[in-house]
């Protein structure tokens, strides 16, 4: 499929397929950059052990973005600068944005 084809919801599930147990604790629809973007954040397995996962999914000019915070479920010491730096996202150089 082209990228057109997914739509966030489905480009974010693609990010936790791999978990085992995916739990979606909160998901949000919001804007980056001015396009649409998809958080959300998911607890599960991966190996055995419990993994925390926080991501942003939006499409712009042909490409894909994702931004993806790992942790353990107790461990999110670091997850307010990792929405701070999605939050400050801004499209640079690539293709002439349509």
């Amino acid at each position: 499929r082209a990228f057109d084809d997914g739509n966030l919801n489905d480009l974010s599930g693609q990010l936790y397929a791999g978990l085992a147990r995916p739990k979606i604790l909160a998901t949000e629809t919001l804007r980056l950059d001015g396009r649409a973007a998809r958080m959300t954040t998911v607890t599960g397995e991966m190996d055995g052990s419990p993994v925390y996962l926080k991501t942003y999914v939006l499409k712009m000019n042909e490409c894909v973005f994702d931004f993806m915070y790992v942790s353990t479920p107790g461990n999110l010491a670091a997850a307010d600068d990792f929405d701070r730096m999605v939050g400050g996202f801004h499209y640079v150089k690539g293709p002439e944005i349509i």
